[in-house]
């Protein structure tokens, strides 16, 4: 497309499960699109199915159930998995498509014994290198953020946290025994099988003053003053006697308040100076400052490059859609629409747009890659490329 934007990508962090950058050169639509996939749509193994054989812990079989259902189970083999309603190598659950852990702990020598997510067995270990893979995340995957609070409590005297996640607690006499089936799904059937713990982006912001306007008009008495109101987004400098902007704002922290630009227009309007002079509006966003955290369960890389995946599969499809139905349409245009030299320019613009769309992932993807310093080609090839039809 001739006004088609390019997305570009700016690290600004990048660690195990944490990832901060800035997506430039974008279109709100793509920036929302990106953080919906990255929640909701990349693929991961949970616990989908408990079969409770034993249970006399204080919790009840569906409290059990649902807390070994939210135990993130790491997932960076995922896509060697089917799912499990598509599998067409079993009629319930196999190796090819699920992972089965059984759960058989009891507390016989012990006032009181922690029943933890390292207690659950992998049954399917030794059946397909993928299935050992799958296992479960000890304290959510953040390492370096336990190595710390590990060192801390060495220092303090304290005990070490424990490996693993607490499933319930038994007390002597207690035990707890069931089966547990892993399959593969995605964070729109449940969020449980959400890979990302939260993904969030902010744009500029909406407002920003003119401060060498502002600055040229108001008095220092009124310069002052609008500090006052600025809620700490703005710092009167009595150096260079001029209103400068606090780091907080300028990291985006936050927005100038309504109460703000109110008070800076009334100051204005003093002068003669209309309020629209001493403001500049954003109201076509392009800059996203994106944070996101994931469970453990997948770097935030894979996260990201998975997003990106999941997102050029969905532009396939609506192509492969698209050359059927232009196809269809052409074949009968001069009985329903009238000009056929009309209607064959409105299907090339038609699939112009999807191109263009494709072309929009195509760069995001590359340059992401470029930042990281790692081949594209870490994520799978598409199949063929989208073409003008």
């Amino acid at each position: 497309m001739p006004n088609a934007r390019l997305p570009d990508i700016k690290l600004e962090r990048v660690t195990s499960s944490e990832m901060d950058f800035t997506l430039l050169n974008a279109e709100t639509s793509i920036a929302n699109a990106l953080r919906r996939v990255m929640i909701a749509e990349v693929p991961t193994m949970a616990i989908d199915l408990v079969n409770m054989e034993v249970n006399t812990s204080p919790l009840f079989d569906e409290f059990v159930a649902h807390r070994l259902g939210l135990i993130p189970l790491s997932s960076h083999e995922v896509d060697q998995f089917n799912n499990t309603r598509d599998c067409d190598r079993c009629t319930d659950h196999c190796p090819y498509c699920s992972i089965e852990y059984v759960l058989d702990v009891s507390c016989d020598n012990e006032d009181f014994l922690d029943v933890m997510s390292k207690d659950l067995i992998n049954v399917y270990e030794k059946e397909r290198p993928e299935c050992a893979s799958v296992k479960p995340v000890d304290n959510s995957g953040e390492s370096e953020a336990h190595a710390r609070m590990n060192q801390a409590s060495k220092s303090d005297g304290g005990q070490r946290p424990p490996e693993g996640i607490v499933i319930t607690k038994l007390r002597r006499g207690q035990r707890i025994k069931c089966t547990c089936i892993a399959k593969k799904g995605t964070g729109k059937e449940h969020a449980k099988w959400s890979a990302a713990s939260t993904v969030r982006f902010r744009t500029d912001p909406s407002v920003r003053f003119r401060l060498d306007k502002i600055n040229d008009t108001l008095t220092k008495d009124e310069k002052i003053d609008l500090e006052k109101y600025s809620e700490g987004m703005l710092m009167y400098n009595p150096t260079t006697d001029a209103l400068e902007y606090e780091e907080c704002f300028q990291e985006r922290r936050f927005a100038i308040s309504t109460d703000t630009i109110k008070k800076a227009g009334d100051l204005a309007g003093l002068h003669g100076v209309h309020p629209h002079e001493i403001m500049v509006y954003n109201d076509n966003p392009t800059v996203f400052n994106f944070k996101c955290e994931t469970t453990g369960v997948l770097t935030a890389k894979e996260l990201f490059f998975k997003a990106i995946e999941v997102l050029m599969n969905k532009l396939n499809s609506i192509q492969g859609y698209l050359d059927v139905e232009l196809e269809e349409l052409r074949d009968r245009n001069n009985n329903t629409y009238g000009s056929t030299d009309s209607w064959v320019n409105f299907c090339d613009r038609a699939a112009y747009l999807s191109t263009g769309n494709q072309g929009q992932a195509d760069a995001l993807l590359a340059s992401l890659s470029k930042s990281l310093g790692t081949p594209s080609a870490g994520v799978p090839e598409r199949k063929g490329k989208l073409k003008q039809t």
